[in-house]
């Protein structure tokens, strides 16, 4: 009798364990049969010696005859660079006044619908500009209030955190940088262009633990990533393990768990006013970043930063600027399944700076502790997705 209620006992146990396991499983919905495969592919683009090799606005666009760009700000300037992805060569720059008629002040950051309708952001300044790729201004979008009475805040649209503006047809999709002081916190609005009518749309900032303590010189646990998949928004919020799923029809929001496996848990870095000790910690602390969409595989990419260790002599700013030591990317499919985790190599790729197009995912090697870096070029390595 003894024996029978220890073996009772011991398939309890195994019992136990295996729905846990199981339940871990369905929770994070890791399929692991894809990774991202280095290509013999490469790209690399000419910089100029007033041209800062570190952009941390950089988008690819598409005309109407199948055209490729890059773009990319030169940091510190009001000058936007464009090159040829196909001949790897520099076409033009855009250059916006700062004063005059067509002033538009120092932006930082913009979206490319055309080159007739590019989108300026300006810092701390609830205000778009529209220009041509003559830096003409054709329009000024205020967005300080919504139609429907919500207080927006001014952004930037930047890659370095990827959310860039979108427009659709005649509707223009923007961002609000969260306000710590205020209790209602909306993410995202869109503009009307016609009427210039804002609607914002449902979806609040997280709560986090430490959000409550206003008091705070930083506001890390804010920052996020956004992409778009022709139906949906998807958010990726840095100290999250879930990723946001906003639908245009709905504005419902469906909150699932895309969860590292190089992560245990996130922890808040610590901010005491000490700024270097603060820097140190967002280059170890475990955290996710950039989310993006493939649209010619149907996945997703997210950025994730497992925990690292940093020497006391390294310089932490250049780290966390070029994209940390150590980061994975997380492959998600069509139905946000997770399928996949490749982690790349220590101080090679800068993980803020990549693209995606017909050929694979593209991920810049310009990481300055990277034996190959060279400040004079710009350069991509192609990976490609591929089944195991």
């Amino acid at each position: 009798m003894k024996i029978n209620k220890y073996i009772l006992f011991l398939i309890s146990i195994f019992i136990l364990f295996s729905c846990k396991r199981e339940q871990e499983n369905k929770s994070t919905n890791r399929i692991n049969t894809h990774c991202l495969k280095q290509t013999e592919k490469r790209l690399s683009f000419p910089l100029d010696d007033n041209t800062k090799c570190n952009p941390i606005v950089f988008f690819t666009f598409k005309d109407s005859v199948n055209r490729n760009y890059l773009s990319f700000q030169n940091q510190g300037t009001n000058e936007i660079l464009f090159y040829s992805i196909d001949s790897e060569q520099f076409l033009f720059r855009i250059i916006p006044n700062i004063e005059g008629p067509e002033g538009v002040g120092m932006f930082l950051g913009y979206s490319i619908y055309d080159l007739d309708n590019i989108y300026l952001t300006i810092p701390g300044k609830s205000e778009i500009v529209l220009i041509d790729r003559e830096a003409k201004i054709k329009d000024r979008i205020s967005y300080a209030k919504t139609t429907d009475g919500f207080d927006l805040f001014p952004f930037t649209a930047i890659s370095f955190n990827y959310k860039p503006v979108f427009r659709i047809d005649d509707e223009l999709f923007i961002i609000s940088e969260c306000n710590r002081m205020s209790e209602n916190n909306v993410v995202s609005a869109k503009v009307d262009l016609k009427t210039k009518d804002i609607y914002a749309y449902p979806f609040q900032y997280p709560h986090f633990p430490c959000f409550e303590d206003k008091s705070k010189a930083y506001s890390i646990e804010t920052e996020f990533s956004r992409c778009y998949n022709n139906r949906q928004f998807i958010y990726s919020f840095f100290y999250d393990e879930n990723i946001h799923v906003v639908s245009m029809d709905d504005n419902s929001v469906q909150t699932l768990l895309v969860k590292s496996k190089y992560i245990d848990g996130i922890e808040m870095p610590k901010e005491n006013g000490d700024f270097q000790l603060m820097l140190k910690s967002l280059c170890e602390k475990p955290t996710y970043g950039n989310l993006y969409y493939d649209p010619y595989r149907e996945v997703y990419y997210r950025i994730a930063y497992p925990p690292a260790e940093i020497d006391k002599n390294e310089n932490y700013e250049q780290i966390w600027r070029y994209g940390r030591k150590l980061f994975s990317i997380i492959i998600l499919d069509k139905n946000f399944e997770i399928i996949g985790e490749t982690l790349m190599p220590e101080y090679t790729y800068n993980s803020k700076i990549l693209f995606i197009n017909e050929e694979g995912l593209y991920i810049c090697e310009n990481h300055y502790k990277n034996p190959k870096f060279d400040e004079d070029i710009l350069s991509f390595q192609c990976f490609e997705l591929s089944k195991k």
